[in-house]
C-alpha cells in the first residue's frame, strides 16, 4: 500500500534525523520531501478539495500580473497567505502538480519543526507516525487548513517559550492561510491563562470544559434562536445543518481510549507543565467533534484542538513521564497500532478525504 509504504520511509528518515546529529537536517528533510513528492504527484481526483482550493485557485492565479496587485487587489475570496504560494509556484511552473508539492514541502516542513522544537518533551517520530496516522489525509483536502495549523502548531513552540514575538508573527502568517486560526489565537490564550501563577490549571481546565460541555448541548436550540433575532449573521446558518445532535460513537471511542490511558497515567503526567492544557485540548476535541452529527464544519474546527494529539500522545513513551522501559515499549506498541488502525479506519474505510487509493499518472499507478 502506497501510503503506509511511504509513512514507514519518511518515519525511519525521521528517526535517523533526529538521532544523527551530523546529518540531521538532511535526513528530516528527505523525510519531508518524500510526503512533498507524493502530494505533487497525485492525480487531481486524490482530495475533495482540490478541484476547488487546488486546481482553481492555481489556475485563476495567472490574472494577477504582479504579487503586489494580488496583496492590494484580492478579487479570489482566498485567503492571502494560500494566493501567494500559488502565485509563486506558478511563476516558477504552469503545473498544478508543482504547486501541490510546494503545499506540501511547506506544510511538512512545518509540522517537522514544530516537533522538533518540541523534542525535548516528547518522542518525536513518534509524534511524526502520530501526525502522518491522524492528520496527513486532511492535507490533501483542507490545504489552506492544514497549512494554517502547521504554523499554528510552530507557534504553540514558541508560545511555551515565552517568545512572544516570534509566537504573535505564526498568529498573523496562520490567518493569512486561514481565518478559522482566530481559534488558534484563543487557545494560545487559553494556554497563557492555565499557566499564569495566579490561577489553579486544573480548576480553570474543569470550568472550560463544563463551559464547552454546556454549549454543546445547547447550542442546536440557542444558534436559529440568536440568528432569526439579527444578534448573529445569517452565514452562521451553515452551523445548523440538517442532521441532529446525538452521540457520534466512533469519533467519541476513538478519542477516549487515549484519554483513558492519559488518565491511568495521570499522576506521571502532572509533572509536566502542560499537562492541563493538553488535557484540556483532548476533551475539548472530542466534544466538539461529536458536533460533526450536527454539521460537518465542525470536525474541521475541532482539528485546532485535535492537533494537540500530536505532542499528548507522545508524551506518553518518554523516560520524562514513563521510568519503566517494559512500560514504554508496551505504550509505543499500543499508539503505532492505535495509529495504524485509525488511518486505516478514517482513510481506506470510510473514505475520509477521498485520497484512497492512492493513484498517480505520473508515476504510473
Amino acid at each position: 500500500m502506497v501510503y503506509f509504504f511511504m509513512f514507514a520511509i519518511s518515519s525511519v528518515l525521521f528517526e535517523f534525523g533526529i538521532k544523527t546529529n551530523p546529518t540531521k537536517k538532511i535526513m528530516i528533510l528527505l523525510s519531508v520531501l518524500s510526503l512533498a513528492l507524493l502530494a505533487g504527484f497525485r492525480d487531481f481526483s486524490i482530495g475533495t478539495d482540490v478541484q476547488i482550493y487546488g486546481i482553481y485557485v492555481f489556475e485563476d492565479i495567472k490574472n494577477y500580473h504582479s504579487i503586489l496587485e494580488l496583496i492590494f487587489n484580492n478579487e479570489m475570496s482566498i485567503e492571502l497567505g494560500y494566493a501567494i504560494i500559488a502565485y509563486i509556484s506558478w511563476h516558477i511552473s504552469h503545473n498544478p502538480h508543482f504547486f501541490f508539492f510546494m503545499v506540501g514541502l511547506i506544510n511538512y516542513s512545518l509540522i517537522a519543526l514544530a516537533i522538533c522544537k518540541y523534542k525535548d518533551d516528547i518522542s518525536p517520530t513518534m509524534s511524526w507516525i502520530i501526525f502522518l496516522c491522524l492528520y496527513f489525509s486532511d492535507t490533501f483536502n483542507i490545504m489552506r487548513q492544514t497549512l494554517s495549523l502547521s504554523v499554528f502548531l510552530l507557534g504553540f513552540n514558541y508560545l511555551t517559550n515565552k517568545d512572544y514575538i516570534k509566537m504573535i508573527l505564526c498568529s498573523f502568517f496562520a490567518v493569512l492561510f486561514h481565518t478559522t486560526a482566530i481559534i488558534g489565537i484563543i487557545i494560545y490564550f487559553i494556554y497563557y491563562i492555565l499557566n499564569k501563577p495566579t490561577f489553579n490549571p486544573s480548576k480553570t481546565a474543569f470550568i472550560i470544559i463544563c463551559i464547552a460541555f454546556g454549549a454543546t448541548i445547547i447550542l442546536p436550540y440557542i444558534l436559529p434562536v440568536l440568528i432569526n433575532g439579527g444578534l448573529l449573521p445569517e452565514i452562521y446558518k451553515r452551523y445548523l445543518g440538517e442532521g441532529t445532535l446525538r452521540l457520534s460513537v466512533n469519533s467519541v471511542l476513538i478519542r477516549l481510549i487515549p484519554l483513558f490511558i492519559i488518565f491511568i497515567f495521570r499522576n506521571n503526567l502532572k509533572q509536566q507543565n502542560d499537562y492541563y492544557f493538553l488535557l484540556l485540548m483532548l476533551i475539548l476535541d472530542t466534544l466538539i467533534c461529536n458536533l460533526a452529527t450536527l454539521n460537518d464544519t465542525f470536525e474541521r474546527i475541532s482539528l485546532w484542538f485535535g492537533y494537540f494529539r500530536i505532542f499528548a500522545y507522545s508524551k506518553l513513551v518518554t523516560s520524562k513521564v514513563i521510568n519503566r522501559k517494559k512500560n514504554r515499549i508496551i505504550l509505543i506498541t499500543f499508539f503505532l497500532v492505535y495509529s495504524i488502525i485509525i488511518f486505516y479506519y478514517q482513510v481506506i474505510l470510510k473514505g475520509g478525504n477521498q485520497i484512497y487509493p492512492y493513484t498517480s499518472e505520473i508515476l504510473g499507478i
